[in-house]
């Protein structure tokens, strides 16, 4: 790819035949919860491929990057056996999810089920103190990490040098909207973690964002 010399010699991940078809629920929830996931990106599919067959299974399940939170919805319904936590970096948005609280006792519009199983923390994701802090208050690992933060290449390997000790072995981390135009920067970022080799490195981009030169990249933590 031109703006992704580094990418050159990875594994681009095999999509899922059925992923175009009504039995994508990835592609339904994120729609449903007017999440970007469905639509810009359709990193749907790549999230189709990856965890439907699992989806049952996975128990402990982070998100980087909450905003108003849509993106925490469609997880919480997808993954119906998982603790979800989302990391938000935001004191504006700190005070409209309390607020939102004090309204009602649910978060982001979910059913109490779903709802009682979101936690929210609020940190600096790239401070590897803060980090180190949640790493202690958490008694089990991450079956799933997703960085969906800052877009800045350099934030995103402070992120993931934050958070990869709180990933289970097997787990998979998950960097969103790693972008093109960033050029030599975001290539140095990709091949700073090539050189972890804890990692199987793969990455995903459809038509849209290859018109756009954004990658997701697949981080799968080896045994």
């Amino acid at each position: 790819m031109k703006n992704f010399p580094s990418l050159d010699n990875i594994e681009r991940l095999d999509i899922s035949e059925d992923v175009r078809t009504d039995n994508n629920i990835f592609h339904k929830k994120f729609m449903w919860h007017g999440t970007d996931k469905a639509t810009t990106h359709r990193y749907c599919r790549a999230y189709f491929t990856l965890f439907n067959d699992i989806k049952y299974n996975i128990k402990r399940f982070m998100e980087i990057g909450v905003l108003e939170g849509n993106s925490l919805a469609a997880w919480s319904e997808l993954l119906p056996n998982a603790a979800i936590v989302g990391v938000e970096n935001s004191k504006e948005l700190e005070r409209s999810h309390g607020n939102m609280l004090r309204e009602s006792s649910n978060l982001f519009g979910l059913d109490q089920k779903d709802s009682k199983r979101i936690s929210l923390r609020y940190y600096d994701s790239t401070s590897h103190a803060q980090a180190r802090r949640e790493r202690m208050n958490e008694s089990n690992m991450f079956d799933i990490i997703v960085d969906d933060g800052d877009h800045n290449p350099y934030a995103q390997l402070a992120t993931f040098y934050a958070h990869e000790e709180l990933l289970k072995t097997g787990g998979t981390y998950i960097i969103e909207d790693m972008i093109g135009m960033y050029g030599v920067h975001v290539n140095r970022v990709i091949e700073e973690i090539k050189l972890n080799k804890t990692y199987t490195m793969t990455y995903y981009q459809s038509l849209a964002n290859t018109k756009r030169e954004v990658v997701m990249l697949i981080l799968k933590k080896n045994g």
